[in-house]
């Protein structure tokens, strides 16, 4: 059932990406480049939470460790990279404008 599931989550994401690209001007090429950003960081966070040499003596603090530098540094790669290379486009300025507009709001 489980596999089930999967298969069928896999199958509606597939399907909306289609609409998606049929829809609108948008395109999958598109939407690849935009998460470029988070795939490097997240590969990189990945492979550093790896060399990180941690051995615990309880499994479930070491994930903790481990897990909350991984979001960290992901979260930080993912906004330096995106800046790097996504910034002279428009969703850049979009997200920077909707992070700026929350910022305000909570502080």
């Amino acid at each position: 059932m489980a596999w089930l599931r999967g298969w069928l989550a896999v199958a509606t994401t597939i399907v909306l990406l289609i609409l998606l690209d049929r829809q609108t001007a948008f395109g999958i090429a598109r939407l690849s480049w935009l998460c470029v950003p988070a795939l490097v960081a997240s590969a990189t966070a990945g492979w550093a939470v790896w060399q990180l040499p941690v051995s615990l003596d309880f499994a479930l603090t070491e994930l903790l460790v481990r897990g909350t530098f991984f979001v960290a540094l992901a979260a930080i790669l993912t906004m330096a990279f995106g800046w790097l290379v996504l910034r002279q486009q428009d969703e850049w300025q979009q997200v920077t404008s909707l992070a700026k507009m929350t910022w305000r709001r909570v502080f």
